[in-house]
């Protein structure tokens, strides 16, 4: 009997577990039975991850009727100086008008669709229970619903980044909506970065000329801050965990991770976007149609269905937003 040891125990596994027999893509058969029979399947199986829009809070109302989103904006009026009574009095007639910013349309983005057929007495032949085949007919109706929540997830990451483009075009002009600090590496530049966010919180919790339209808006209800995968960990290790008062360094804004902004127009080779902070009201996709059809298909033995979609997507010039990029 041989005697078990480290490395002998390690060797006989590496011989047991022969990696070539893993994760192939072609099934080889085997007849290793003594009716010289086909060795069975003996299961199927199939993992699945989780697939869903994890920008929830950025779906907007559903458009019953009209697909495009209209904004508008009312200005405040400055007070001024109450002269005498016949001075007043003969401004009686003298209108005053509220002023205006600019109007803003948000239009739809057009009709998508997504398709799957489900084939009749078809299936059946790859599975040897009833029990299997039925669950592959369920997958094929749940792909499509995971389809839709991934796209719509897609176009919200794509909504953030044509929403951050924009604070990067005005930015010269604008501060409100950007502001440079280093991607956080390290404990200093992880304070920088939690210090400029509590700052643009700060800012947006009082009225002032901010966001796309660098109107006077008022002060923002709620916030988010949306951050590019890989920046947390740094900011919760290096700053975070190390701090004597942690307490002092949290966010005090609802955090959300994403794994991207979509594609962004004018950064640089040098400087990243890779977080921004807004108010939530401002960045909806808005859904204006949205219909499952299914149909027989007599020749095919199949039915099809499709998921019909439609959105319009709105960016707000007049809610608080700015962006961070280092």
């Amino acid at each position: 009997m041989a005697k078990i040891s480290e490395a002998t125990l390690k060797a006989a596994a590496v011989a047991y577990v022969d990696a070539a027999k893993q994760a192939n893509t072609t099934f080889t058969p085997s007849y290793d039975n003594v009716a010289g029979l086909l060795d069975k399947i003996g299961k199927t199986v199939t993992i699945d991850g989780l697939y869903q829009d994890q920008l929830p809070e950025l779906e907007g109302d559903f458009l019953a009727a009209g697909k495009t989103i209209e904004e508008w904006f009312m200005d405040l009026t400055l007070c001024e100086s109450y002269s005498n009574l016949a001075a007043e009095m003969n401004k009686e007639n003298v209108p005053t008008v509220p002023s205006f910013e600019d109007v803003v349309y948000n239009y739809t983005l057009g009709r998508q669709k997504i398709s799957t057929t489900e084939p009749f007495g078809n299936i059946e032949r790859a599975f040897n229970t009833t029990e299997g085949a039925a669950n592959f007919y369920t997958k094929i109706a749940e792909r499509l619903q995971n389809s839709y929540d991934v796209c719509r997830y897609a176009a919200k990451k794509q909504l953030l980044g044509n929403a951050i483009s924009k604070c990067l075009e005005v930015k010269g002009t604008n501060t409100d909506v950007y502001k440079s600090v280093a991607i956080p590496t390290d404990a200093a530049t992880a304070e920088d970065f939690i210090m400029a966010v509590k700052e643009a919180k700060e800012d947006a919790s009082f009225a002032h000329e901010g966001g796309l339209g660098g109107a006077y808006i008022g002060a923002a209800p709620t916030l988010r801050l949306y951050v590019k995968k890989g920046v947390m960990p740094t900011v919760a290790v290096k700053a975070i965990a190390g701090a004597i008062n942690p307490q002092e360094l949290a966010f005090d804004v609802d955090v959300k991770v994403v794994d991207d902004f979509g594609t962004i127009t004018g950064q640089t080779d040098t400087k990243q976007v890779y977080a921004v902070l807004a108010d939530p009201r401002g960045i909806k996709l808005c859904n204006s149609y949205n219909v499952t059809r299914a149909g027989m298909k007599e020749e095919a033995d199949a039915m099809k269905i499709v998921r019909h979609y439609e959105d319009t997507a709105l960016i707000s010039k007049y809610t608080f937003i700015r962006v961070f990029e280092g």
